[in-house]
């Protein structure tokens, strides 16, 4: 597992008390697929979240930059399309980023070893998001 991967497992099983499903494919070598969590009515200790598009990151482009394990720079663009916040006091609990549908059929299939899937969406917290929208401005 690369480093994203970890990130995303805890944060999914922070999340959801679950430990995230593992690839299902023929000849799979059960490494973890990236998934969205699903939206929530209550978050940690019975908190409401609610989602909303009010926030300056809402409608930003996001991208993300790394180097796999063969030297070659990848990059994957997407937007940010919604905020998730407790509803009791408006503090900001994770931010969705839908990916561009180009780059992750390309990404897909470049990525031969099949250590991840590039997800449709994926929520992310605000570091990562405000960083991605940092990136692609720099790009």
């Amino acid at each position: 597992l690369n480093s994203r991967s970890v990130l995303s497992e805890a944060m999914y099983r922070a999340k959801t008390g679950r430990t995230p499903p593992r690839a299902k494919e023929p000849g799979g070598d059960g490494n973890l697929v990236f998934v969205s969590p699903r939206k929530k009515t209550s978050g940690l200790a019975g908190q409401s979240i609610i989602t909303t598009k009010d926030h300056f990151l809402v409608g930003k482009p996001f991208s993300f930059t790394w180097t796999d394990f063969l030297g070659r720079k990848k990059v994957l663009y997407g937007h940010v399309s919604e905020c998730q916040k407790k509803e009791q006091n408006g503090e900001v609990q994770s931010f969705k980023v839908v990916y561009s549908e180009q780059c992750r059929a390309f990404i897909n299939e470049i990525n031969n070893g099949g250590a991840f899937v590039v997800p449709d969406s994926q929520m992310l917290p605000f570091a990562m998001v405000l960083g991605g929208c940092l990136n692609y401005e720099q790009q």
